[in-house]
């Protein structure tokens, strides 16, 4: 019987051991965790961005189980992981976390001009427009995330009898508001200003219109300011349609209407004229 010896080659076995360590150092290695900002040049939310990693190529993301060469805004706020080719050209893995760091760029709501009548219109946000309201003059933003808060400063100034402010004449108050909007990763635009002006002139005031009426009305009422008790627009005199008050309820503008005169003239027939004067 021939007798069979086996001899073990160190050499060999060492060098597997190398080529097999080399192995997995090239297809195992670490990429450095990364915090993206997601790009948006000028206010414009970029449509899509490539991943740049300092020394790696062909860096791709895994989303939606796939991995892909780009990212886009629905990313912000995400935990991904990426993989990309080292300069000896192993692979390696790491995650990204997608920021948003650009703050809103925005334009407010266009100025607007409102009557007398209409002045607490001035604290309506869906006729004087803001960014959140859904109203008809809206602001426009540029923005990467979606917007979560707006807010505003006012500044009024009262104008007495009205005046000529900014080219626009008749002027009674000027509010100037100042914008300002923070988005859903918390970042807070620059400010932007809308101007409001409340127009009222006491050359818009409309007497009431003459009354002819059956002697069963009350007429005491009318030697009042109050006319008949109603103190409605057929009976007061008018500001953009909308009657006067006294002045123990001057509203808005401070417009007020006062009776100073009440002529009671005898007519043929038991009848009677009332001729009354305001201010």
């Amino acid at each position: 019987m021939k007798k069979m010896n086996f001899y073990s080659n160190s050499k060999v076995g060492l060098l597997c051991m190398m080529m097999i360590a080399m192995f997995i150092s090239r297809v195992s290695a670490q990429c450095p965790a990364v915090n993206f900002s997601y790009p948006a040049p000028n206010g414009v939310c970029a449509a899509t961005a490539a991943l740049p990693v300092s020394g790696l190529t062909a860096v791709e993301v895994f989303k939606n189980n796939a991995w892909v060469a780009t990212l886009d805004k629905n990313d912000i706020g995400k935990t991904l992981n990426y993989r990309g080719i080292q300069a000896n050209g192993s692979m390696c893995w790491n995650t990204v976390t997608v920021e948003d760091k650009a703050a809103p760029v925005i334009v407010c709501p266009l100025g607007i001009n409102l009557t007398c009548a209409n002045a607490a219109n001035a604290y309506d946000l869906t006729i004087v427009g803001d960014f959140l309201a859904g109203g008809l003059n809206n602001g426009t933003y540029s923005d990467c995330s979606p917007l979560a808060t707006q807010s505003y400063n006012d500044v009024r100034t009262d104008y007495g009898c009205g005046a000529t402010v900014d080219g626009t004449p008749n002027v009674l108050t000027k509010i100037v508001r100042t914008w300002t909007v923070k988005d859903k990763s918390g970042n807070i635009s620059l400010p932007c200003v809308q101007n409001i002006y409340v127009l009222g002139s006491v050359a818009g005031v409309v007497a009431p219109n003459n009354q002819d009426l059956s002697c069963t009305v009350s007429l005491a009422g009318f030697a009042t300011e109050v006319g008949d008790g109603k103190g409605g627009t057929l009976y007061r005199p008018t500001l953009d349609g909308v009657a006067i008050p006294n002045i123990d309820d001057a509203a808005s503008c401070d417009f007020y209407a006062v009776l100073k005169n009440v002529m009671v003239i005898d007519i043929c027939g038991g009848g009677k004229s009332y001729m009354r004067t305001w201010q």
